[in-house]
């Protein structure tokens, strides 16, 4: 054991003198893993910091190793990075040591000021002087305005003016932040500390005012608990919600996919109100929550009185009252709607679209005869070319069913036609679509050299499709097919210099800094500015992909690529070695997948998952709910986590915003439904999307369907998309980055 003493003289500036912080830190030796370099050397430093945890035994680690850096360093750019990125470790647990090194790197990372202001501002915070920390927080009005930690500084600092008793500059600082960004993770805890700010300062109106906006603003956060209980206290049966409150509560909670409580307020909201324009908005806002809860009886109720209404709203509810008539099999219903109706009524494509929901039914119950005529009124009455398409495809799939396959082939050539050269995705899906089932259809005719050729056109000119895959699974290996698909590390951001324009905004610069620093969450909010002003720009490109993959920010560098190579990814058009490869399908998590999926679950089929359901980005928050990169329920995560034997902080919302804990959650519930499928990866991904009952059923009515059959005959329009584009990118990526799926079954692994 040796001592070291600590080679930067550093002090704290308090009310304009210094306090000198001597340390002395004991060390172990020699190092755990010697470094190679310098370079080694402070990589491994940052990675240490980032991998361990706070605990002694780690700051005692840290402690020694960042002396090793500074004494063979000095006070070299390296040196540099060892000293901000270890001040930034210190500033919440040894605030008081953070803060002279987050000060030193101040004149060495001038592009980071506003960063290490903030920074340091906490660090004051933490070690409990107040006054220092709030005029760093201050310095966000004067000199770091346009900084995306101006809103971060005005809360933090709100919060330490509060605790200084300064309620009055407390309450001027809260404002400025809300107003930058309402929807920050501290809004709420700002305004109860508003309304109690206001209460110390004698403005009790105030407080009840700010109280109430809390109670129906964030009605998900704990805050509200304690603002509703201090007005029960204070204003007793006085406190009674006006309607407006109750609405905007009740679009709160809906929003924030709590269906169960939107739909309790929507109703008390209803039960309070008159047919006014906001109450059908009301009635329908409801419906669609009860639809989305499936509580298909009670929507049924409110949609059926939203369609006799004089409300804005009634031609929606028409749509909505045959897609609840579908779902519940109430066939005579949906019949009876749509004789009913009046082209007078509903647009174009609402009329398409309840058609083609009798027409659904119709085909269920093998009325063919009448189910074809639905979908050509559907054709016929549709305003947009996609609807048109979807109509004329079912008619073509009627046909295909009932062994009529001249009829069928006439019809998808009339869609291939229509689309002609496609211009969106959904027409080129359309004729894709049509293009391999007319080959199909060939086929059941004996005109083998016809299909054989078309079926190789489509894998060889859209290879990177979903029907391009199925193509090239029936025609058998091709030359395309036997393509070793290795990609390779990108050389664009080599071969293609920086635009100027790029180069000297403001934000890149930023995140260039804060990516050798291994900031990579700072470096992602940068990036998305960025994104916003330079993602349309072709040159642009290499650089932000690359960045986007650097930092973590996979969605990004999905939209980025897709954006400008969304056609040549298809058709597999660019060099392994583009960028675009990593950043239309990254593996980012690769690790994390692996380590965590059981042994009878792919990782690649896991990735494509993640892919379909999040594009990658590890907080998002579907309509219904769902979270994270595998969109996961709260009660399947909930009861997966039990499962698994973990506490309930791992699955609670901030648990599964987390992606290690969402992969294990995500990847233990899919194994499950494989098993319960007994493999069938198709079975599988439509469980995990439509639940297994759903999927249970369609077995019933069509598992001795060939695969690729049993996939367009999915019963549910979102869940049948869904299918194909998970296998789609499965498949993908067993070719990019493994083995490919060759001569492999659709239903199987790979």
């Amino acid at each position: 054991m040796r001592i070291l003493s600590i080679h930067w003289v550093g002090g704290v500036i308090v009310g304009g003198c210094i306090l000198f912080l001597p340390q002395t830190v004991v060390s172990l030796d020699p190092p755990s893993v010697p470094c190679q370099s310098s370079e080694d050397c402070v990589a491994q430093f940052l990675e240490q910091l980032e991998s361990s945890g706070t605990g002694s035994g780690a700051r005692l680690d840290h402690a020694r190793f960042f002396n090793e850096v500074i004494t063979a360093n000095g006070n070299s750019a390296l040196a540099k990075h060892a000293r901000f990125r270890y001040g930034y470790w210190l500033k919440e647990f040894s605030p008081l040591e953070a803060i002279p090194l987050l000060q030193a790197s101040l004149p060495d990372f001038p592009i980071l000021r506003d960063y290490l202001t903030f920074w340091i501002g906490q660090a004051y915070a933490h070690a409990g002087l107040g006054k220092e920390a709030a005029e760093a927080f201050q310095q966000f009005n004067e000199h770091f305005v346009d900084s995306l930690l101006r809103a971060d500084a005005l809360y933090a600092g709100g919060d330490v003016l509060a605790r200084l008793g300064d309620c009055a500059a407390a309450l001027s600082m809260w404002a400025q932040a809300l107003k930058i960004k309402s929807d920050h993770p501290k809004s709420a805890s700002a305004f109860f500390q508003m309304g109690l700010c206001s209460t110390q300062i004698g403005q009790r109106e105030k407080a009840v005012e700010i109280f109430r906006e809390l109670w129906w603003k964030f009605p998900l956060a704990p805050e509200r608990v304690q603002a509703e209980s201090w007005l029960r206290q204070e204003l007793g049966s006085l406190f009674l919600p006006s309607l407006e409150e109750r609405y905007k509560r009740s679009m709160a909670l809906y929003n924030g996919g709590a269906l169960e409580e939107a739909v309790q307020e929507f109703q008390r909201v209803s039960s309070l109100s008159s047919p006014t324009p906001q109450f059908f908005q009301v009635q329908y806002t409801l419906a669609m929550a009860l639809v989305r809860l499936k509580r298909y009886d009670q929507a049924e109720s409110i949609l059926t009185s939203l369609s006799r209404s004089s409300s804005s709203r009634a031609d929606d509810a028409w749509v909505w009252l045959g897609r609840v008539f579908l779902r519940q099999g109430k066939g005579p219903e949906l019949e009876a709607l749509v004789k009913a109706l009046s082209i007078d009524e509903v647009t174009g494509d609402q009329q398409s679209l309840l058609l083609t929901f009798y027409g659904i039914w119709l085909e269920d119950h093998a009325r063919w005869l009448e189910a074809g005529k639905a979908y050509r009124r559907a054709s016929a009455v549709a305003h947009t070319l996609t609807q048109r398409l979807d109509a004329l495809w079912r008619v073509g799939w009627i046909h295909y069913q009932q062994k009529q396959f001249i009829e069928a082939i006439e019809m998808f050539q009339e869609i291939i036609q229509i689309v002609g050269t496609p211009q969106s995705e959904s027409s080129l899906h359309a004729a894709l679509q049509a293009s391999y089932w007319l080959a199909r259809a060939q086929g059941h005719l004996g005109q083998i050299e016809p299909e054989s050729q078309r079926l190789k056109t489509l894998s060889q000119d859209y290879p990177f499709t979903y029907y391009g895959q199925l193509a090239d699974l029936r025609v058998g290996p091709s030359e395309f097919s036997t393509k070793q698909w290795v990609v390779l590390a990108s050389n664009d951001t080599k071969n293609v210099g920086i635009p100027p324009h790029l180069q000297q905004d403001i934000h890149y610069q930023k995140i260039q800094k804060l990516r050798t620093l291994h900031l990579y969450n700072e470096a992602v909010q940068e990036l998305e500015v960025v994104f916003a002003r330079f993602g349309t720009d072709p040159k642009a490109f290499p650089q932000l992909v690359s960045l986007a993959s650097e930092v973590g920010a996979y969605d990004v560098g999905i939209r980025l690529s897709i954006r400008h190579f969304g056609g040549t990814l298809r058709k597999g058009q660019l060099h392994s070695s583009s960028a675009a490869w990593l950043g239309a399908f990254p593996m980012g998590y690769q690790k994390v997948i692996q380590s965590f999926a059981p042994k009878h679950v792919d990782p690649f089929l896991v990735a494509g998952l993640i892919r379909e359901e999040s594009l990658y980005s590890a907080r998002v928050v579907s309509p219904v709910g769902a979270i994270g990169l595998m969109q996961l329920m709260p009660e399947t995560a909930k009861k997966v986590g039990r499962q698994l034997g973990l506490q309930g902080s791992d699955y609670d919302r901030k648990g599964l915003d987390e992606p290690n804990r969402n992969i294990q959650l995500g990847t233990y519930y899919l194994g499950q439904l494989l098993n319960e499928f007994q493999g069938n990866i198709i079975y599988a991904v439509a469980a995990y999307n439509a639940g297994p009952q759903a999927v249970k059923r369609w077995i019933g009515q069509n598992g001795h369907r060939d695969p690729d059959e049993f996939i367009e005959l999915i019963g549910y329009r979102e869940t049948r998309g869904y299918v194909k584009r998970v296998l789609g990118s499965y498949r993908i990526y067993r070719t990019l980055f493994g083995d490919a799926c060759r001569g492999v079954s659709l239903d199987r692994f790979c």
